[in-house]
């Protein structure tokens, strides 16, 4: 996938058209810098394999008692489990994937108050942490679903972009 910043302001947008990835294939991520140039340069930025997408029921404990308190919802929990790797030349911030059910909603990661208090141990937090040069690292997300939601598909995005604000280079 490539994304290129757009000549008006700091937004990248999908350069081209890509296939959807299965939970099987690892997406490669690149973001073009055209500074000027005919032909734009594309820059490594992240591969992403999806491990696991596993609803975990109302009710969601703490890794270690006394720290915080469970957390509950009247819908269900689902946690995505995915590695990353830093396919670019400095640290990056991972941004958590957007989730979406069988009937087109989109969620995006819990940010409830403690939320890595509840991430599987050996797991990172998206954002809480830069991802360095060349290290691959497993990262986890929550999702706080409606009960009649099934998860269909995952959207992941180049460090430079959020799902819902832009970051700045």
């Amino acid at each position: 996938v490539s994304f290129m910043r757009e000549r008006s302001g700091p937004r990248y947008v999908e350069s081209g058209v890509s296939k959807p990835a299965t939970v099987r294939d690892t997406v490669v991520i690149r973001i073009a810098e055209d500074g000027g140039a005919a032909k734009p340069e594309f820059k490594g930025d992240a591969s992403w394999k999806i491990e696991s997408v596993d609803a975990v029921g109302k009710k969601i404990l703490p890794l270690r008692e006394g720290v915080t308190d469970e957390l509950t919802t009247e819908g269900k929990f689902v946690f995505l489990t995915y590695r990353v790797k830093n396919d670019s030349l400095v640290p990056l911030d991972v941004p958590s994937p957007s989730l979406y059910d069988q009937q087109g909603r989109k969620f995006s990661q819990a940010e409830r108050g403690l939320a890595q208090n509840y991430i599987p141990a050996g797991a990172l937090f998206a954002g809480a942490d830069p991802l360095q040069p060349g290290f691959t690292k497993l990262f986890s997300a929550f999702y706080e679903l409606p009960g009649d939601a099934v998860p269909a598909a995952v959207e992941v995005f180049p460090s430079t972009v959020r799902p819902f604000m832009f970051r700045q280079p």
